[in-house]
């Protein structure tokens, strides 16, 4: 028995919209069909507190805002019901010296850019809790 994500709602943070497309397609085909969209850390926020998605999948290094600091602003800023939302941080290096912040404003994962439906999945079931 296969499980039913299609209601769980997720947000794609990326400044490249052909980044967003691309984790967009590739939630959809793991069987999320609400995934909604943000270009940059303050229209992530406006999302995350009017959507409260099961997870966000985040770009590092965006323009104007960061991922890191919209990670900060969702940690202590954010209403409490969306504070705890579970966070994969996209990267294009492996080795990122703002990982280690990441990891004190507890991040869920990480996925590196180009990013794989494997590694995708894998970072969805961990911030979730459960196969995907």
């Amino acid at each position: 028995m296969q499980l039913d994500l299609s209601g769980i709602p997720i947000l794609v943070v990326d400044d490249q919209q052909v980044a967003r497309e691309l984790l967009q397609r590739m939630l959809k085909r793991l069987g999320f069909s609400t995934v909604l969209e943000a270009c940059d850390g303050t229209e992530a926020m406006q999302q995350a507190t009017k959507h409260r998605p099961a997870m966000i999948f985040c770009d590092v290094h965006m323009r104007p805002e960061d991922g890191l600091t919209f990670l900060t602003k969702l940690r202590f800023e954010a209403p409490p019901v969306v504070r705890q939302t579970p966070v994969i941080l996209v990267t294009s290096e492996e080795r990122d010296e703002a990982l280690e912040l990441s990891r004190q404003l507890r991040v869920s994962g990480y996925v590196v850019k180009p990013p794989s439906l494997t590694a995708v999945r894998m970072a969805a079931s961990k911030a979730l809790g459960m196969e995907v």
